[in-house]
């Protein structure tokens, strides 16, 4: 847990609003007293703590993007120009050699898919026994 004195929250707020320089920093990890110095750029800051919103791309420009990788563009001009993660970009490319389909349920292994199936049979089969459970009491009491 981060734990921050009223002084140091009044200067960190300085730091987004752009006014602040080096801070020293008095943390409490797990109990102990830690000083940390950290040097800012407050532009770096104010776009760290933005959140990215979840974003959702079509299959066609998947498809797109792979195919330009394919086509000899470099991994790091894709994901640049196009503002995505390199995560992002390798599975896609991982999927589209794999099985052509960037949906999950068609890139599952065989193994995935029998312990889905195994789980989908084992919730039914624990609910069976909880309903002939019910009933044997039921039955048990008249």
């Amino acid at each position: 847990m981060l734990a921050l004195s009223a002084r140091q929250m009044n200067t960190s707020s300085d730091f987004l609003a752009g006014k602040a320089c080096p801070q020293r920093l008095h943390v409490k990890f797990r109990r102990k007293p830690t000083v940390l110095v950290v040097y800012f750029n407050t532009t770096t800051v104010k776009e760290s703590l933005k959140m990215r919103n979840r974003r959702t791309f079509t299959v066609e420009f998947k498809a797109q993007m792979v195919k330009l990788y394919e086509n000899g563009k470099p991994r790091k001009d894709i994901i640049r120009e196009y503002d995505l993660t390199p995560s992002a970009l390798d599975k896609w490319i991982k999927q589209s050699k794999t099985s052509g389909s960037f949906k999950e349920k068609d890139n599952r292994s065989p193994e995935e898919n029998e312990l889905i199936q195994l789980r989908k049979e084992n919730k039914r089969l624990l609910m069976e026994n909880d309903i002939l459970k019910q009933a044997a009491l039921i039955l048990g009491q008249k």
